[in-house]
């Protein structure tokens, strides 16, 4: 059996001949994630930041990716979407501080990971991704104090603070310390330590509430407090007591004015200008009025007492028996009356109002 071997040449001819294979996507686009630090706020209840998102950059429309399959719950940083199949979201990223691996550190956190990416041609391949993150002081520290503690009355305690995560604290920190009242205590400002004598004279307790203050400015909170047990304790003597203030006088009551006694009406039944003035004053008819009085107003008789009065306008006027009109003028009871009639009881069973009981001794007419 004869083998033939072709010439050298015609094999570089034939491999010269062949159609070139075309690049894939995946040799012609480079896929990334910001790499620009990002800040994340904490979140004081856990020992978390806040999630952050990132779009996957540098890939043409209708890419997708996923993560390679690791679980990055006890990672320093948490990778979230595409853990198990291709999505195109987002992808999510946290710092945490409950991890199994060296703990994210103040300052910028740089977290390196793996992606496998999908493009529309149908490449795919795992590009390495990186991403920097950095928080808040006060995500990496959380001082904590024990709860409270017990003491006997003269004892002088320490209570020192311990980070909650796994990094020491600040020396750096400024302590605000309340409570305590009644007590002596201070702070240690470098280490945050409380240091507290129990009182001897006191069952008192004590309280304290921590503000811690890191050198960005964000801050932690919490409380310690200290048990009296109350053993030995010797009380201060009990002061004397006060005497009661004495009760103020209440004050005087002002004396009710003493009024003259009554004098007697010095007014005449009889005489028209006494009825008449009464009249006015009073504000009503006449209905029992005298005979000599009634009959001097109307018709202009003689008045008993020797002088005529005849009716005038501005004095008494009456209209069919109704009510008098107001005079113009109010004229007081003649003095020939009023001497007459001193002394005597009053004929009216009320006084009108506005006349002074009485008259002077010298006769002059009564006014309002």
């Amino acid at each position: 059996m004869q083998r033939f071997a072709l010439p050298v040449v015609a094999v570089v001819a034939a491999g010269l001949l062949a159609p070139a294979a075309s690049a894939s996507m995946a040799d012609e686009y480079t896929p990334h994630f910001d790499p620009t630090p990002r800040h994340v706020a904490f979140i004081p209840s856990d020992g978390y930041t806040e999630t952050t998102e990132y779009e996957l950059l540098g890939v043409p429309e209708g890419t997708v990716w996923k993560q390679t399959g690791e679980d990055t719950l006890r990672n320093k940083a948490q990778l979230f979407n595409g853990e198990l199949e291709y999505v195109d979201k987002p992808l999510g990223v946290r710092l945490n501080n409950h991890t199994k691996e060296t703990p994210p550190q103040p300052g910028e956190n740089v977290i390196d990971f793996m992606v496998r990416v999908k493009f529309p041609d149908g490449s795919s391949e795992l590009f390495p991704q990186q991403v920097k993150l950095t928080s808040d002081d006060a995500f990496y520290y959380n001082p904590t104090y024990v709860e409270r503690i017990t003491a006997d009355p003269g004892q002088t305690v320490t209570l020192e603070p311990a980070n909650k995560f796994a990094l020491d604290l600040p020396t750096n920190a400024q302590w605000a310390v309340t409570g305590g009242e009644g007590w002596d205590w201070s702070v240690d400002q470098k280490t945050g330590a409380i240091t507290a004598t129990v009182p001897t004279d006191s069952y008192s307790s004590a309280s304290f509430e921590v503000v811690t203050t890191f050198a960005d400015g964000s801050q932690r909170r919490d409380w310690t407090g200290v048990t009296n047990t109350g053993v030995g304790v010797e009380l201060p003597p009990a002061p004397e007591p006060q005497p009661a203030p004495e009760p103020t006088p209440a004050p005087a009551r002002r004396p009710r004015p003493v009024h003259p006694p009554r004098r007697s009406w010095p007014w005449s039944l009889e005489c028209w200008r006494c009825w008449s003035a009464w009249q006015r004053l009073r504000g009503r008819s006449c209905s029992s009025s005298c005979q000599s009085c009634n009959g001097a107003s109307t018709a202009g008789v003689d008045h008993p007492h020797g002088a005529p009065q005849t009716r005038r306008p501005d004095t008494f006027r009456m209209n069919s028996g109704s009510r008098p009109e107001r005079p113009r003028s109010r004229r007081a009871p003649c003095g020939i009356c009023q001497k007459q009639n001193r002394g005597q009881p009053s004929p009216w069973p009320n006084p009108p109002p506005g006349i002074t009981k009485g008259a002077p001794e010298n006769g002059t007419p009564l006014r309002r």
